[in-house]
């Protein structure tokens, strides 16, 4: 049985050594970039049994101002950095891919941001860091 913490808008659970977070247009409408980053911090400490794994952030029904809004959140906090193996966006358009890929080459992050477009390739792109991580160590 898979763990799952849901909130209005937003829900995470741990799949194949990924902790997943399904956000919904719904959980826009209380945004707050304090409350939000700590329900994210909150929810990756839970899932994660202090290993590192990585995060993948689908945005699929979420518009584009809203996918950068929280883009811009997860890819600078360095608390979610200290928690996670990497950062992975799923994004239903090319368009939103560029958008969020070009706020990837200017900003620095510690630890690296994935945007796709394809499912399938985010999860394989998440579980082949997660093994390599775990190879080495």
């Amino acid at each position: 049985m898979r763990q799952v913490i849901e909130t209005e808008g937003v829900k995470f659970w741990k799949e194949e050594s990924i902790i997943h977070c399904k956000l919904e247009s719904s959980f826009f409408s209380l945004y707050d970039r304090v409350k939000t980053e700590e329900l994210f911090i909150n929810a990756i400490v839970h899932l994660n049994n202090s290993n590192y794994m990585p995060f993948l952030i689908d945005l699929e029904g979420v518009s584009n101002s809203h996918a950068l809004k929280i883009y811009n959140l997860i890819a600078s906090s360095t608390l979610i950095d200290s928690n996670v193996l990497t950062k992975t966006f799923f994004v239903p358009s090319f368009r939103a891919k560029l958008l969020l890929a070009v706020r990837t080459f200017i900003d620095y992050n510690l630890v690296p941001n994935k945007v796709l477009v394809n499912h399938k390739k985010a999860i394989n792109y998440c579980q082949r860091d997660y093994q390599l991580f775990y190879q080495i160590s």
